[in-house]
């Protein structure tokens, strides 16, 4: 009976962490969006999109500080987290814009409209990666 217990007290513990840290990470790639709004290179945020990543980073952050506050993680780990979120969704960001700029050099080169549209798909699946990354545990 004590192994049972030691061994559920454990994966909660586990469980614990893993929210918390998945947590930390999804305050920088909220942080990250919000900035990349405040200075206009996020175009897909509308002002209700923009106030609900708002309360999903204070809610993170509340809850990352709660777990902070009760030994559940460090704070330098938080922070790491947060940082490593915060960079995946700037990468997205950079790869997707990137594959949108070349689209339109190609559009004003006169680049054949299937061709150009295609080099897009295809830029954007390699973005899609890092972006999927970025997103996937943040709701």
């Amino acid at each position: 009976m004590g192994i049972a217990l030691l061994s559920y007290s454990s994966s909660v513990r586990a469980d614990d962490y893993k929210d918390t840290t998945e947590a930390a990470y999804c305050v920088g790639v909220y942080q990250s969006d919000l900035k990349d709004w405040r200075e206009g290179t996020q175009s897909r945020f509308s002002a209700e999109k923009i106030a609900d990543v708002g309360q999903k980073l204070f809610r993170k952050q509340t809850f990352v500080e709660g777990a902070i506050k009760r030994a559940k993680i460090d704070g330098e780990t938080a922070s790491k987290m947060s940082s490593v979120g915060y960079a995946d969704t700037q990468l997205c960001s950079k790869k997707t814009k990137r594959c949108y700029d070349e689209w339109g050099e190609r559009s004003v080169k006169k680049i054949d409209d299937g061709l150009n549209n295609k080099q897009l798909e295809i830029c954007n699946k390699e973005a899609e990666a890092v972006c999927e990354r970025a997103y996937k545990n943040c709701d």
